[in-house]
């Protein structure tokens, strides 16, 4: 090929090169640019900034830490529960704190058990690999995903109005919002799976409940497990939030804390909701790891 030739196809790349570049440039500036004015609007909106906090809003944060301090004192830290500045002082209401909290914890292990199965029974008609109808797994595909755009708090509250406070408001409301939040990924765990051991149970004679039992659930419970271990996490510190609405829990407690101005007794609390969490996300990574055979590979 002559040298003009060449010259002319590469001063041609240059060209598209150097437009392709300016249009990224220019598509990364008007990115930046609208996130920014988004940012900003959303800042604007939310008071952060422009909002009538009154004289010294950091100090008055200040004060409300300190009105959550428990004032304990080495001297008297282990001492009985009439002593002021002892630990059992502080947790004065310990037992009936507890109570509440394993509530919370039941509540959310039940609703989880229960919105996973209901997940998972609505996943396989929401699949490909199951479901052959388009239309019904499209026209299913909807639920989930319009109780997903309700947050749990206004479910909560409404379901207070509808069977009344306590446990049973904020167990529904946890049931919903787990279904909803594991239907689509079971579903789309099922799509993912290998239909091949589907294929062999069928050609074997075996029906469809045969194909989903042996050739399907094999493969996709480790995957639909950790994301049922997940929610339970979720769920466990949810629960113990709902019952600021009524919904049962500890948080009917804290709400009552909050009332009376008894921070301490909130901090107390917070505290013990802050350690229920940890251990129950140590003990789902146990259970994980061996059901998966994953022995000392913990983080």
């Amino acid at each position: 090929m002559p040298v003009s030739a060449n010259t002319g196809v590469i001063e041609e790349f240059e060209t598209q090169r150097r437009r392709l570049s300016l249009r990224g440039r220019a598509e990364a500036l008007a990115t930046i640019a609208g996130m920014s004015a988004l940012i900003a609007l959303s800042a604007q909106g939310s008071e952060f900034f422009s909002g009538d906090y009154g004289d010294a809003p950091l100090a008055r944060v200040g004060e409300f830490l300190q009105r959550m301090n428990p004032h304990l004192r080495s001297d008297s830290l282990f001492a009985g529960s009439k002593v002021a500045g002892s630990l059992a002082y502080w947790y004065y209401a310990f037992p009936q704190w507890s109570r509440a909290l394993l509530t919370s914890v039941e509540m959310a292990l039940f609703a989880t058990v229960v919105g996973s199965t209901l997940a998972f029974a609505l996943s396989l008609l929401m699949a490909r690999t199951v479901t052959r109808s388009n239309l019904v797994r499209q026209t299913l595909r909807w639920a989930p995903n319009l109780l997903r755009t309700m947050p749990i708090f206004v479910l909560a509250l409404l379901l207070v109005q509808a069977v009344g406070s306590g446990p049973m408001a904020g167990t529904l409301a946890l049931i919903i919002v787990c279904f909803a939040g594991l239907a689509r990924p079971f579903a789309e765990i099922l799509e993912n799976a290998d239909v091949g051991p589907m294929e062999s149970v069928r050609a074997a004679g075996g029906g469809l409940f045969a194909q989903i039992r042996y050739g399907l659930v094999p493969l996709v419970a480790p995957n639909m497990i950790t994301y049922v271990f997940a929610w339970v996490e979720i769920n466990v510190a949810t629960s113990t939030a709902l019952g600021i609405v009524g919904a049962g829990g500890i948080g009917q407690e804290l709400a009552s804390a909050l009332a009376y101005n008894q921070f301490d007794s909130y901090l107390a609390m917070m505290i013990m909701i802050a350690v229920v969490v940890m251990v129950a996300d140590l003990l789902s990574e146990q259970v994980r790891h061996r059901l998966f055979g994953l022995g000392g590979h913990g983080r």
